[in-house]
């Protein structure tokens, strides 16, 4: 019996950025060193993710740092940066981390996007963002009915998790209401659109509006990372 496919674990640029640092309370623009989340990230979530899986950057996070350390007019930033080049370096050559990219990339949200949908049936993966929008839209990936079970696809599974002010890896709250939201947004802009057309022509038609169907999250293969 084959061996089961590792998860692909990819982490983006503004996680990492993070990964050792906090918001000063009083200065959101200036982030604060702190050893007890660098402890916490780097030497237990991110040992632990090596172990579960391929840990991977994309190319154009991996640019964006590069660029970002050459910032002068952002000394935080830049500093942030040359630090997480540093230890990302370090892991590359342990083999614990890999740059994967193309130089026809498009911008680094799209590629996780992208990736998120071509592995979707092959493997579990997991994504690791502080960015919410990112997040709904990965959680919307999850719920593709084209690509569930339902037409006999393998049902991997995508985990989505951000780094907290302990260092410790938590998952998004609020995701799958979010976009409950968006399909009732999507569904009523529609049914004015609709109503808008009825009302301009000089015929009158009666429609009857067909109720948005629910997406239902597919049942777990098994899960191989804790809620």
């Amino acid at each position: 019996m084959p061996e089961p496919k590792k998860p692909y674990i990819f982490i983006d640029t503004c996680s990492l950025l993070v990964s050792c640092w906090n918001p000063d309370p009083d200065d959101k623009d200036v982030y604060v060193y702190s050893k007890d989340k660098d402890c916490m990230f780097w030497g237990h979530e991110f040992a632990s993710l090596a172990k579960m899986g391929d840990v991977i950057i994309p190319k154009r996070n991996y640019d964006e740092f590069v660029k970002h350390a050459r910032k002068q007019e952002n000394q935080d930033l830049a500093n942030r940066s040359k630090h997480v080049l540093k230890l990302v370096e370090k892991y590359v050559q342990e083999g614990l981390i890999q740059i994967v990219g193309d130089p026809n990339d498009p911008f680094a949200d799209a590629v996780l996007l992208s990736v998120a949908l071509r592995f979707k049936t092959q493997r579990d993966q997991a994504f690791i963002t502080q960015d919410y929008g990112l997040a709904e839209d990965l959680e919307a990936i999850c719920h593709f009915r084209s690509l569930s079970d339902h037409y006999g696809f393998p049902n991997y599974e995508i985990k989505i998790r951000k780094i907290a002010k302990t260092g410790e890896l938590k998952p998004f709250k609020g995701l799958r209401k979010a976009l409950r939201e968006r399909h009732q947004d999507v569904s009523e802009a529609a049914a004015a659109n609709m109503a808008n057309k009825d009302s301009n022509s000089s015929k009158k038609r009666s429609r009857k509006k067909d109720a948005q169907p629910k997406t239902k999250p597919a049942k777990a293969r098994k899960n191989w990372w804790d809620a």
